[in-house]
């Protein structure tokens, strides 16, 4: 599917929905235009393509099912980025990275992806309703723009992976279940991959921040500066998360300690009254006449009140050392 805002210098800001149309009206060539692709066909990409003239192998990069690390590439006439976004784990249990692909020219901003970006329908929007106010400003802040949301979001994600990990903490104080450490681990390798892109991306866009790239204004190098401590932000607070979860990870295995000593306490218990018992009921079980009251009608009684006499004089001395 494609959306692209296009104008030109005698016309306002028009939505068009198929690259023909897209084609006749970059034909004016003080035009100026937003295109965006979700889930192109390679038939549409290298329609683009013959539109644009934007790097083969970097048009590739677009479709290739590869995880590539975030970058950032000069060409002759526009530059190629390629960033990741994120949803929070309660938009996206399975925290899968969402791919974003960017052309960036003179006079167009292309922008791939297979998924659906907050940022893009956020930013679609508010086109609709200032699209010719944005558009003034240059391609290159709504490339600004796109990666302020996609950063944005990261910050989103942290909020929510820190509600979850305060919840678990308070679990796991009170209960040694082991779908807490299940979810500890999983909370901890999607940690992980938040902080790898959020390294990522900080490094990919330096150029941008040292205002090195020829297709993106110098001054907006503030902003992408913005951007960067953001990011920097991103990876201090994901090291403090994963403080959090080691702590949820010893009280885990504390409780689990806790839990386990309690059991063999009370077997313990269990086995010291049960040893006295089994004692008087071999030494009686022998079967030899020279053993008092065996030839007692009553003897056998006699033997269960000892017996119990015994098991209740143990547990009392049990009470009062505070042991159960």
């Amino acid at each position: 599917m494609m959306q692209a805002f296009v104008q030109s210098y005698s016309s306002p800001v028009q939505s068009v929905q198929n690259l023909d149309d897209l084609a006749q009206a970059w034909s004016d060539p003080r035009a100026i235009a937003w295109i965006d692709f979700e889930s192109p066909s390679q038939e549409e990409l290298r329609r683009l393509d013959e539109i644009l003239n934007v790097d083969d192998s970097a048009l590739e990069s677009c479709l290739s099912a590869e995880d590539h690390r975030p970058r950032v590439e000069e060409f002759s006439d526009h530059i190629f980025l390629l960033l990741y976004g994120v949803l929070s784990v309660a938009e996206d249990p399975t925290f899968a990275p969402r791919r974003l692909a960017a052309f960036c020219g003179m006079r167009f901003l292309v922008t791939v992806h297979n998924d659906q970006h907050r940022t893009i329908m956020a930013l679609r929007q508010r086109f609709s309703s200032h699209g010719e106010h944005i558009l003034n400003r240059g391609v290159d802040y709504v490339l600004f723009s796109l990666i302020d949301g996609l950063v944005d979001n990261f910050g989103i994600a942290l909020a929510d992976f820190h509600e979850q990990l305060d919840d678990l903490e308070e679990q796991s104080l009170n209960s040694s279940n082991d779908a807490i450490f299940n979810r500890a681990i999983q909370l901890r390798r999607e940690l992980l991959e938040l902080r790898r892109l959020a390294l990522a991306q900080r490094e990919a866009i330096g150029p941008l921040v040292r205002g090195e790239c020829d297709y993106v204004a110098k001054t907006l190098g503030r902003r992408f500066s913005h951007i960067s401590n953001h990011l920097t932000k991103t990876i201090e607070l994901s090291e403090s998360l994963r403080e959090i979860l080691s702590s949820v990870r010893d009280n885990y295995q504390f409780t689990l300690t806790r839990r386990t000593n309690d059991i063999m306490k009370t077997l313990t218990i269990f086995a010291s009254i049960i040893l006295p018992l089994s004692f008087i009921a071999s030494v009686y079980g022998m079967n030899l006449r020279t053993a008092p009251g065996q030839e007692d009608p009553l003897g056998f009684w006699w033997v269960i009140g000892v017996m119990g006499i015994v098991a209740i004089g143990l547990g009392l001395f049990f009470r009062s050392r505070r042991w159960f």
